[in-house]
């Protein structure tokens, strides 16, 4: 079982208010998470790429995943950055996480993926 956690997620705040790199820190050893989730102000909207940069060269051995606002057009500058990403709301129709997946979305941020990773065709 892999453990992936959500540090100072959209919904939460930390008190005392704490660096991002602190909480990530505390999760990867004191938590042993195998990851830490990033996330941006709202659904759908991106965690600061500075950020995810900034933690990165802080814990470098971190794997850093973003929580929120992967899109095809966003996935080359995230991805560059990031380990991975959990995609949620994109994938739904019109981007509203109450309506069902929609293929199409799915097809079109995964070949964004392919292309980035170098496997597009």
């Amino acid at each position: 079982v892999a453990i992936l956690a959500d540090v100072q997620g959209k919904y939460t705040h930390a008190l005392p208010a704490r660096e991002i790199a602190d909480s990530a820190r505390d999760a990867l050893e004191r938590g042993r998470a195998d990851a830490v989730i990033i996330t941006g102000a709202r659904t759908g909207q991106a965690a600061p790429l500075e950020l995810v940069r900034r933690l990165k060269e802080e814990l470098p051995e971190a794997r850093v995943l973003l929580g929120s606002g992967v899109t095809p057009d966003s996935v080359p500058e995230l991805l560059a950055v990031a380990d991975g990403a959990i995609v949620g709301s994109y994938f739904k129709r019109d981007g509203d996480v109450h309506n069902p997946v929609d293929p199409d979305r799915v097809r079109r941020l995964m070949a964004a993926v392919k292309d980035v990773r170098g496997e597009g065709g």
